[in-house]
């Protein structure tokens, strides 16, 4: 029977991870009901390997008690490497006098069709109930 090393199955477990985290992080700033996204575009698949054929990237945000999201932009990629920093606006349809929690991913798909998933989500509140009178 073979065994492996705690290293050998840490260094496993290291790997497993890296290539089920997205390709990159969002920052999400919020006026009113325009959004404003900040992210980097991948530079590799899934696998590690180099991209080579980075076709868009799109921006969605999802509200309760919806689970699937909404695309609000979509942005042709810089090139097909990726690697350009995006900064996407979308407006999000929200009613006055109410609050709304929202959830912003941005996923990126190559030539061939295939969309990465997700990146890691990023909530934020639009507020647009105002506070009682004072007293």
């Amino acid at each position: 029977m073979k065994r492996f090393t705690p290293l050998v199955i840490l260094s496993a477990m290291v790997l497993a991870l890296l290539l089920s985290l997205p390709a990159f992080a969002v920052e999400v700033t919020v006026d009113g009901t325009q959004v404003q996204a900040s992210y980097q575009e991948p530079t590799t698949n899934k696998t590690g390997t180099p991209l080579t054929d980075l076709h868009h990237t799109t921006l969605f945000y999802a509200m309760p008690p919806t689970a699937a999201g909404t695309a609000c932009k979509t942005t042709p990629a810089s090139s097909q490497t990726g690697g350009a920093t995006i900064t996407a606006t979308c407006l999000v349809p929200t009613m006055l006098d109410q609050e709304a929690d929202v959830r912003f991913t941005v996923t990126a798909t190559d030539t061939s069709g295939n969309v990465s998933d997700p990146s890691i989500p990023v909530d934020r509140r639009l507020d647009f109930l105002a506070p009682a009178a004072p007293q």
